[in-house]
């Protein structure tokens, strides 16, 4: 196995969890945060809180230079907000070579102009030289990854080299890394999670049952899919973890920020602006929101979240405008794409999540 350096740009459970992950198969991992006061802390303890008990081996290394972290790195891993990383992607810039890989995290998108989108691997490429880029996305908690329990994730990239170097760095016999194709997909459905985890946390906030639970995340996956196709995405890649697996996993969990914060407007609670919400999330509901009215494409469930949340109105008042709207065919957006899908077997010479 080739020894490679992985470069880790954002110190959150996440990425430390997969930092740790590459140290523990032979990788060299370099750790950067913007808050060295944090590296600090995390490089006495030799662990990331909320991680306990999953000590930094050697090979995994904390470093305060940027220059340092980008120069050595044979892939980026990006795992800070999307609001920081067209800055970052600037910063890092005049360190980096055409032949590195860039992988993202992120669970969002950028709003440019009235109604224009930006995506993460966009972002990249449009500030720096890289052009071999791929995005990580995976329903399972950093604890569930370490703890050995078994878990997977999604990897997109049009570039086979990154899908076999980021397979070969994050495999482990109980946490899989399938790939895809379809990266504007699953950079979407990472992204759109986070505002029906709003919604489903709005949902439970209102004391609705599972029916009602089930309702949203049902039609969440038909809205994610005709915003996608909308945006060059296939349908069919929603259902799998980077779409539906991300939501479910979401669902229920007070870890979760776009679903906590969801929960407490939908309690309506005097104290729901103190709520955290996440940001990738927020700015993700108020980038897509122009497009789809704009473009008139049906997505009901997210232009109320929009409201809500931009205060325009109140959470029982929107489920009960939600509930009013006529129904029309099912699987209107994704019945085509979902059956006999070729992308269905995992692994195969042109991916798929299985």
């Amino acid at each position: 196995m080739e020894r490679l350096t992985v470069s880790i740009f954002g110190a959150g459970k996440d990425a430390v969890a997969y930092g740790l992950i590459a140290a523990r198969k032979g990788h060299r991992v370099l750790l950067w945060d913007k808050e060295e006061s944090l590296l600090r802390r995390m490089d006495e303890a030799r662990e990331c809180e909320g991680l306990d008990g999953h000590r930094f081996p050697d090979d995994l290394r904390l470093v305060t230079s940027l220059e340092e972290a980008a120069r050595e790195a044979d892939l980026l891993l990006l795992a800070e907000p999307v609001y920081l990383l067209r800055e970052r992607m600037g910063s890092l810039g005049p360190f980096l070579s055409g032949e590195q890989i860039a992988l993202h995290m992120a669970k969002g998108v950028e709003r440019r102009g009235k109604a224009g989108i930006r995506r993460v691997s966009e972002i990249v490429m449009e500030e720096c030289c890289i052009k071999k880029v791929g995005a990580l996305v995976s329903p399972s908690t950093p604890v569930e990854r370490l703890s050995g329990e078994p878990g997977a994730a999604v990897m997109a990239s049009p570039y086979r080299e990154v899908v076999a170097r980021v397979k070969d760095i994050l495999t482990t016999p109980s946490f899989q890394v399938f790939q895809s194709p379809d990266l504007v997909g699953v950079e979407l459905g990472a992204a759109l999670t986070e505002v029906f985890a709003i919604a489903c946390g709005v949902a439970d906030g209102l004391g609705y049952g599972s029916g009602t639970r089930a309702l949203i995340v049902t039609r969440s996956l038909t809205e994610m899919a005709r915003i996608g196709e909308a945006l060059g995405a296939q349908a069919a890649t929603f259902s799998g973890f980077s779409g539906l697996g991300c939501l479910v996993s979401a669902v229920g969990s007070s870890e979760h920020a776009s679903y906590a914060y969801g929960l407490a407007l939908g309690g309506e609670r005097r104290d729901a602006s103190t709520a955290v919400p996440s940001l990738d999330g927020l700015q993700t509901v108020q980038a897509i929101d122009p497009f789809v009215r704009r473009r008139g494409i049906p997505a009901p469930i997210l232009t109320g979240i929009h409201e809500i949340v931009t205060g325009r109105r109140g959470s029982r008042e929107t489920a009960e405008r939600l509930v009013r709207i006529e129904a029309g065919r099912e699987m209107d957006a994704v019945i085509g794409s979902l059956s006999c899908d070729p992308q269905s077997v995992p692994h195969g010479p042109r991916g798929g999540e299985g």
